[in-house]
């Protein structure tokens, strides 16, 4: 029998340009089934890589959720509110929106 993943939602926007090491998304945990993870609970999420050559897309490195201390969670992230669908806010991810968040398996 396969447990399901704890889902979390996040809501907040991304803060420097993509590609760069110190973009950051700076938001607020608006639902959440994860024990670790409290709602209502600021949070960070940065996204953490290799710095090497790799072969593999999953190799190239990982999101990783980053609560208050020293607690973090590597994540699966994904948009997935309505506006992501509007072709005006598509592509922009520095707009105020809700992002999709599983755990990440080992």
């Amino acid at each position: 029998m396969n447990d399901p993943s704890p889902d979390i939602i996040l809501r907040g926007a991304w803060r420097g340009q993509p590609g760069a090491p110190d973009r950051t998304f700076h938001g607020t945990v608006v639902q959440s089934s994860h024990p670790q993870v409290p709602v209502d609970a600021g949070i960070s999420v940065t996204f953490e890589h290799s710095g090497s050559r790799v072969t593999g897309a999953s190799d190239h490195g990982t999101y990783v959720l980053h609560l208050a201390g020293p607690s973090s969670i590597r994540v699966v992230l994904s948009r997935f509110s309505s506006q992501a669908a509007s072709s005006t806010h598509a592509h922009d991810e520095t707009s105020d929106d809700e992002w999709y968040a599983l755990p990440a398996r080992p």
